[in-house]
């Protein structure tokens, strides 16, 4: 299996550690990583698609009526309904 070993700075760099702590670096690295995997996985590209809201489809007592639920969203093709 492939591997690959990231060097995003040295902790040990009065320099780079200013720099690695902060939320900025962490995103620019987490974006730069996603693309090129979805780049060598060959994923076709998203654009900026805003924010993501969610939505509660009902709380039950009992976990059958949830599983019933459930099925129904599925067969109307909410593919990303899940149970918690």
């Amino acid at each position: 299996m492939p591997a690959v070993l990231l060097e995003l700075g040295f902790m040990d760099s009065s320099v780079d550690v200013p720099i690695i702590l902060t939320e900025k670096f962490a995103d620019q690295c987490a974006a730069s990583i996603v693309r090129v995997i979805a780049h060598r996985a060959k994923l076709p590209e998203k654009g900026e698609s805003g924010p993501l809201y969610r939505v509660q489809v009902g709380a039950f007592n009992q976990r059958q009526n949830a599983e019933a639920l459930l099925q129904k969203l599925k067969d109307a093709g909410y593919t990303d309904a899940f149970i918690t």
